[in-house]
């Protein structure tokens, strides 16, 4: 029959201090992994804030200049319509209704973009229950 003989002579002291010194310095890694990795996701969350605040630029310049034309066709219109003291209001309230609709409509596209973007540390959080399965074995 044969035997293993265990070569490990250290103590258990000695055997406790090491493991304290690895948990340590898992714990310091998963640290690490987890600043990483939220500020990547703030970056991408940084990204998409521009993204809405770009398009939110560009709706404000673009519903200006509509209502620069719109303005005095829509006057043109209603002034078929009604009297001249209507036509000068009317058409402007109209365009405003519609040009506001439009903004909250891209506007609530791009908030439910960012929503849509988890800012969970998935890795790090996978890697910390790899670490605590990892610990429990060294334990017992």
């Amino acid at each position: 029959m044969r035997r293993i003989i265990d070569t490990d002579l250290r103590s258990f002291g000695e055997l406790l201090t090491d493991l304290r010194y690895e948990a340590t310095h898992l714990v310091r890694r998963e640290i690490d992994l987890a600043k990483a990795e939220m500020t990547e996701k703030s970056k991408q969350a940084v990204q998409h804030s521009k993204a809405i605040l770009a398009g939110a630029a560009i709706g404000i310049m673009a519903g200006l200049t509509l209502c620069l034309t719109l303005a005095a066709a829509a006057f043109a219109l209603f002034a078929l319509f009604t009297p001249v003291a209507v036509a000068i209001w009317l058409g402007p309230l109209v365009l405003t209704i519609v040009l506001g609709v439009a903004a909250w409509l891209a506007i609530r596209a791009g908030l439910k973009r960012l929503q849509a973007q988890r800012m969970r540390p998935d890795q790090t959080a996978d890697s910390l229950q790899e670490n605590q399965q990892w610990l429990q074995e060294k334990v017992s």
